[in-house]
């Protein structure tokens, strides 16, 4: 019996889970268990948005010295974090700043310095120039705090701070890289020498790195700290979503892999760093494993919208979702007239989405509209904001016959139906919330044991498919008439 402890650093939860894998049956995973902890979120003003390395880390080996002192000592630790953060360390390795994160909107202020290199920089790094990667951040401190600046001898992405910590020196998985820094050239897989000119820094500055089935040890002390054995294989595994689309696809092409939680995202792995028009840069591509690159969007309003639109209709609390559990493909297309909900609750990370407005309900009759309804218009404005994604990515030769879906929305039986209905494509998805901590596993043991990690992806597969949703025709057809006109309010409201 193998024993692998992953955790799952994330925007609003630290998450761990103590995985087993019976090497003698059928490789299927069981979690023994799990835990989560919330994020402790710092706010020096009111556009930043900071955790504290100090706090995530402690929160890590007290997760890990739990399991270990509970179910035993594991194999393997295997890490995965979030995109879109800087930590700052200085040259004896301590930590000089809070990990800026993704929701901190401070880095607006100097986007006006990317801009006139935006296009190249978009073709080179397949992210175009908003506000939440390192780079802006990079350039907001030259401009605001160049003390700090220049006391700083590590810029570092979230994984590379944990790894900095485990193991004594920074490295991180190119996938983190990819969709955290905006300098990593996704062709050549390095640095970019554009992106570190336009940042004043230099490779030495900037974590080592790896591929996601990189294999380190921990250090001794906090080897001994969390009650776990001195030569305890630490894989680097991806980032969050990364290893989500790792457990979903083990590297597949052809299948688009959606994640509907507090934010949502649409991502297809590919074999070439295809990326869009740079006139239009309406989807990123991001580095991935293996000489595999995963093209597609995000945005920051999905489950948190949802949440809000609760709110907003005095609906809080477990009423509201099992309204919407109980309703049917029926009550979808039975509905009219039908308010048009643009979920754009908080300022975007979509390219092309110009002005922050905040939410817009367009289209409330006085007869025969609901709250109900509107929740379910929400539901739908936010998979076509995804379906925004995978039709540009089609333009450009990047199309999937299938989804795999996870993620907390996922939990709704209609989500899957809308989402099919959308994309127009069968709906699958993996009944575990785990998802993460099952790539994690899955990239384990393809790092330390190839062939039990090709049985294990063998047992997820069927896992994943087993539960698949077809398109119905109904839906097809009401959302293709629906698709244009959301996508003509979000160009008229939020354009650029």
């Amino acid at each position: 019996m193998l024993k692998i402890i992953s955790i799952d650093v994330g925007t609003t939860k630290i998450k761990g889970a103590m995985i087993s894998i019976d090497e003698h049956g059928d490789g299927k995973p069981a979690i023994i268990e799990s835990v989560d902890a919330d994020q402790y979120v710092v706010r020096v003003t009111p556009e930043a948005h900071e955790n504290s390395p100090n706090y995530i880390l402690d929160t890590m080996k007290k997760i890990i010295a739990h399991f270990t002192r509970v179910h035993g000592k594991p194999d393997a630790l295997s890490f995965s974090s979030y995109l879109f953060t800087m930590t700052l360390a200085d040259d004896r390795g301590e930590y000089i700043s809070n990990v800026i994160t993704w929701l901190d909107e401070r880095p607006k202020k100097i986007l006006d310095e990317i801009k006139p290199y935006a296009k190249e920089i978009y073709r080179r790094t397949g992210v175009p120039p908003i506000y939440i990667y390192s780079l802006p951040k990079i350039l907001y401190l030259r401009r605001y705090n160049p003390e700090l600046l220049k006391r700083a001898r590590y810029f570092l992405d979230s994984k590379s701070m944990i790894t900095l910590h485990f193991l004594g020196y920074p490295i991180t998985d190119y996938s983190t890289a990819s969709g955290t820094y905006q300098m990593l050239n996704i062709s050549k897989v390095w640095w970019d020498d554009l992106a570190l000119q336009l940042a004043g820094i230099d490779e030495k500055m900037l974590p080592e790195l790896a591929e996601g089935d990189h294999v380190e040890y921990v250090r001794s002390s906090i080897a001994r700290e969390i009650g776990i054995e001195e030569k305890t294989p630490l894989v680097l595994s991806l980032y969050d979503g990364g290893s989500m689309i790792y457990a979903l696809t083990g590297r597949s092409p052809g299948i688009g892999v959606v994640n509907l939680g507090t934010s949502a995202m649409i991502r297809v792995v590919h074999d070439k760093p295809i990326v869009d028009d740079a006139d239009k840069m309406r989807f990123n591509a991001y580095y991935f494993y293996k000489r595999t690159w995963i093209p597609g969007g995000s945005t920051n309003n999905a489950g948190i919208a949802l949440e809000y639109a609760t709110k907003l209709l005095n609906m809080e609390g477990p009423s509201a979702f099992e309204l919407l559990y109980k309703l049917k493909v029926e009550d979808l297309t039975s509905r009219k007239p039908r308010p048009y909900v643009l979920p754009l609750l908080y300022p975007e990370r979509i390219p092309f989405i110009g002005k922050d407005l905040g939410m817009s309900i367009i289209g409330i009759k006085t007869f025969n509209c609901t709250a109900t309804d509107i929740l379910i218009s929400t539901l739908e404005g936010i998979i076509i904001l995804l379906w925004l994604f995978a039709d540009a990515m089609k333009e450009n030769s990047i199309d999937f016959k299938e989804v795999r879906a996870g993620g907390s929305i996922t939990k709704i039986p209609l989500t899957l139906e809308i989402l099919a209905g959308v994309l127009n494509r069968p709906v699958s998805s993996l009944d575990t919330p785990h998802i993460s901590h099952i790539g994690n596993s899955a990239m384990a043991l393809d790092a330390l044991d190839p062939k039990e990690g090709a049985k294990f992806r063998k047992s997820i597969e069927a896992m994943a498919t087993n539960n698949t949703i077809k398109p119905n025709a109904n839906l097809v057809e009401l959302y293709n008439s629906l698709k244009p006109i959301v996508r003509r309010y979000l160009e008229l409201l939020y354009g650029p």
